[in-house]
């Protein structure tokens, strides 16, 4: 992995690192560095590596990772936080991305955790050092505002 490669991880990296998170946290997994994440994706998905932003990805380059790394085997698209609230609650899912785009800017972050009653989120960013932040809470209410811009991926597991 080339500096370079790894200054663009870092600023563009967010949905790659996330799946990397993920990966290495999943029940038996085997630990995977970012320059392994990066040298192995980057190399077999160019789109990951597109424009000089090393980890940026598109869905259907997420998917196609998350499905080698075993972490799902299809991806489904929701603006309703109650939609993705009614799968986990029905145990199809354990993985779960929240994505929000506005202009060009797009950010990534796990769904940690969940309550319907008061209806919050908590999303956890994954830093450049593959570690979480501590999660921020969103009521429902405020994801409406984000509404326009704000998409959930829901990763269905292998």
């Amino acid at each position: 992995m080339a500096t370079e490669q790894e200054t663009q991880f870092a600023l563009h990296g967010c949905a790659s690192r996330c799946l990397l998170w993920l990966a290495n946290h999943k029940q038996g997994a085997v630990h995977m560095t970012k320059a392994e994440f990066i040298d192995r994706y980057c190399l077999d998905y160019p789109s990951a590596c597109a424009k000089g932003q090393c980890g940026g990805t598109d869905t259907g380059t997420m998917l196609e990772i998350a499905k080698m790394l075993g972490l799902a085997n299809r991806l489904q698209v929701y603006r309703s936080p109650s939609r993705v609230r009614s799968h986990i609650e029905r145990h199809e899912t354990d993985v779960i991305l929240a994505i929000t785009e506005k202009n060009d800017f797009i950010h990534c972050w796990i769904v940690v955790g969940q309550s319907k009653n008061p209806a919050r989120w908590q999303f956890a960013e994954v830093d450049d050092s593959i570690q979480t932040i501590p999660p921020m809470t969103v009521r429902d209410s405020e994801l409406d505002l984000w509404s326009a811009y704000f998409c959930v991926f829901f990763l269905v597991g292998a």
